[in-house]
């Protein structure tokens, strides 16, 4: 949850007394669709060419 509310406040200005502020239903969205935008972001535990196939 920790994560979700740092890039709910760092991404879209939304600070986390204001989230748990609103009705139980829009958190909810609010919470599924950070969740799917933070699954859209390339995770910076990988170097950014992991996947590429090196010639040689």
């Amino acid at each position: 949850m920790t994560t979700l509310l740092f890039h709910m406040w760092s991404r879209h200005s939304l600070r986390p007394g204001v989230f748990w502020s609103l009705p139980k239903g829009e958190r909810m969205l609010l919470r599924a669709f950070t969740e799917m935008e933070l699954e859209m972001v390339p995770s910076s535990a990988s170097p950014p060419d992991s996947g590429r196939k090196h010639s040689g």
